[in-house]
């Protein structure tokens, strides 16, 4: 069949942005699944074979309670090398778009490259990412997934060459889609998708399509792996337990606040480090890797994910993740995450910024239990309530992140401290954000200027 008439039979099938998320989400499902089993293949692999290291994994995904230590652990650095290695060996051969943080690639593409991202980025990423994580590095699979899911939406809307308007509609769908299906949040993952790109603004017309692409692909991987939520809690599905711990919630965003300030002041000087370095990708990721293993054989919470650990945390397991041991582990997170992104490798952010907040909410919680323990019935509360308050500080997206709690835990139940603990966290933790490449508003993007642009010109002749 002539490709040209395919392409027009295609474009009058999908004639809407809504159909053609069905497709991009069905992909997204389909590409979270891929990315799931290649870290643990090559965490089996990496980390288990070599470093006889099994970390521990999160309730809901039916990992080990516990982490294995082995004979072998000493060899950690060595395997983070070599995940770092070959994966910036990967993205520097095949796609250098697929450097660094995964979600910040997809937001730049969208403002700056008319959100073109070429077809073999999302292989690529995959790939890379998977390597990074499943060695080891510490990264989070949400960042690799929303740029594969935004490369998704893009080949597809390139490839039946449509208008650019919609192919930046189906970037953002595909973003939301791909953190909806690897997190099993439908809703989150779609507003993400329209709120993600700028600090102050929304992708309005991205929302519509985003809740029809996010709900396949969260169909997709909650049909292969099971509905339930990622992390396992005690939270109440319906009821606030004690309005008098409002205050202290909000005493947390505070806190999240002050700590995302001081992770802009590790983060952003060790990226600028490695970009001083004239050193080729690969050769940068492996350090950066090494580095990351060093800090490893002191603080294991670092390896990888992460999310195993923040689960002991919620589950107050203190013989085996002490509370020091826990609030040392929000600083390890901050340095090691900087080590693996700052250098370049591949993967995402959005992952290390739930587990320090998961860590940092913990350790909150423990003191506020200790002193008022009527008032602060369990510290988990703030574990999970620190995930999402500490996110909305350092990558300014706060209504995703306050729906993600009920996502996360099942229920409705921790809203409302959530609501006070983001709102806190947002406002005070200034305007930079993880991503570098979001813009204060739609009228500050380059996909937009054509729209502004004619607007203050009809404003212009009118007076």
């Amino acid at each position: 069949m002539d490709v040209a008439l395919l392409r027009q039979s295609l474009r009058r099938l999908f004639a809407h942005p809504v159909a053609l998320a069905v497709i991009v989400g069905g992909v997204c499902g389909v590409s979270a699944l891929a990315l799931l089993e290649a870290i643990k293949i090559f965490n089996v692999l990496l980390l288990g074979l070599i470093a006889s290291y099994t970390p521990p994994g999160p309730g809901g995904e039916g990992g080990p309670a516990v982490a294995t230590f082995g004979s072998r652990f000493f060899l950690v650095p060595a395997v983070t090398l070599i995940g770092g290695l070959v994966a910036g060996l990967l993205v520097y051969r095949f796609a250098p778009e697929a450097e660094g943080v995964g979600t910040d690639q997809a937001i730049k593409a969208f403002h700056e490259k008319d959100a073109i991202i070429r077809p073999r980025v999302p292989l690529v990423k995959l790939l890379a990412s998977a390597l990074t994580i499943g060695s080891g590095g510490t990264s989070g699979r949400e960042g690799p997934i929303a740029q594969i899911g935004a490369g998704t939406g893009s080949a597809i809307a390139s490839y039946l060459k449509l208008d650019r308007k919609t192919r930046q509609i189906l970037l953002a769908s595909g973003l939301g889609a791909g953190i909806a299906s690897i997190f099993k949040a439908p809703l989150a993952g779609a507003i993400i998708g329209a709120e993600i790109f700028y600090t102050r603004d929304f992708e309005v017309e991205a929302l519509i399509p985003g809740f029809v692409a996010s709900v396949v692909g969260y169909s997709i991987v909650g049909f292969a792996t099971g509905w339930q939520p990622i992390f396992s809690t005690n939270v109440s599905p319906t009821e606030f337990r004690n309005p008098l711990s409002l205050p202290l919630f909000s005493v947390l965003g505070l806190v999240c606040a002050l700590l995302a300030l001081f992770l802009f002041r590790v983060y952003y000087p060790t990226i600028n480090l490695f970009r001083l370095w004239r050193a080729p990708l690969y050769v940068k990721t492996a350090i950066g890797g090494l580095m990351t293993g060093l800090l490893a054989l002191a603080f294991p919470s670092v390896l990888g994910v992460g999310y195993g650990w923040v689960q002991i945390a919620i589950n107050q397991q203190y013989a085996i993740f002490s509370p020091m041991s826990i609030l040392l582990g929000v600083f390890a997170e901050m340095f090691a995450l900087s080590f693996t992104l700052g250098s370049g490798g591949s993967g995402g952010i959005f992952g290390p910024s739930v587990v320090i907040g998961g860590l940092l909410g913990a350790s909150v919680g423990y003191l506020f239990f200790q002193l008022f323990p009527g008032i602060v019935p369990s510290p988990s509360d703030f574990a999970v309530v620190g995930m999402m308050a500490f996110f909305a500080a350092d990558g300014k997206a706060p209504l995703s992140t306050i729906v993600l709690v009920a996502e996360m835990t099942g229920g409705y139940g921790l809203l409302a401290p959530s609501m006070f603990a983001v709102t806190p966290a947002f406002l005070l933790s200034g305007k930079r954000s993880v991503f570098p490449s979001q813009l204060p508003s739609r009228r500050d993007s380059p996909a937009h200027a054509e729209e502004y642009g004619l607007a203050r010109t009809a404003a212009e002749a009118s007076a």
